[in-house]
């Protein structure tokens, strides 16, 4: 589902770059449109290819984000701006829909400020300063809390399935004690019809 999210969230990403950006604009539609054939193209051959979940997730996350850190850091600061809410709410998307091991976390996070990074030394025009107060910070601060989002939420699933599998084997050992003492019961009774 989460990749199915991200495709059509890539979609409405490109449209929304057309209206953010006045020069370039078809580049940066293309851009959110390529990622969104990538992740298309994942879906379409995961079974074949016996793509696990997670690196589906891995694959939508890196690609989404490759795409952001482009487009984010060769925006002018006005389009920066408005481009902070959209690469946070990649953050937030992640978060709601990613349940993975914490690496595959730590991965995209390490990921994302590498290739931001990257990309601000390669080709933004904006001072740090100003890159750092108008919208990384907010949008490494997400990151953050996708991070705990997501570990939280892989946390309480493992408990709760850790807890299913014992209900189910206390239910199991309950039924089979039943059934012990109806045997038990059922002997004595004829035992005790046997004396009289």
């Amino acid at each position: 589902l989460g990749c199915k999210v991200a495709f059509g969230v890539n979609i409405l990403w490109g449209i929304s770059n057309y209206f953010i950006f006045s020069e370039n604009k078809w580049t940066y539609v293309t851009i959110n449109l390529c990622v969104a054939a990538i992740i298309l193209t994942s879906i379409i051959i995961r079974t074949r290819l016996k793509i696990s979940g997670e690196n589906m997730g891995l694959i939508a996350m890196l690609s989404t984000l490759t795409a952001f850190a482009y487009i984010y850091n060769t925006a002018d600061l006005i389009a920066f701006q408005k481009l902070t809410f959209t690469h946070a709410a990649a953050f937030i998307g992640a978060g709601m829909f990613l349940l993975w091991h914490y690496k595959y976390s730590i991965i995209s996070v390490a990921y994302a400020i590498l290739i931001n990074s990257l990309y601000y030394f390669l080709f933004s025009k904006i001072n740090i300063d100003d890159y750092l107060i108008q919208g990384a910070l907010m949008v490494m601060t997400t990151a953050f809390f996708m991070v705990v989002s997501i570990q939280v939420r892989y946390a309480l699933t493992i408990k709760e399935i850790e807890a299913n599998i014992r209900l189910s084997e206390n239910q199991r050992l309950l039924k089979q004690s039943s059934e012990q003492h109806k045997v038990c019961l059922l002997y004595t009774s004829d035992a005790a019809d046997e004396e009289d």
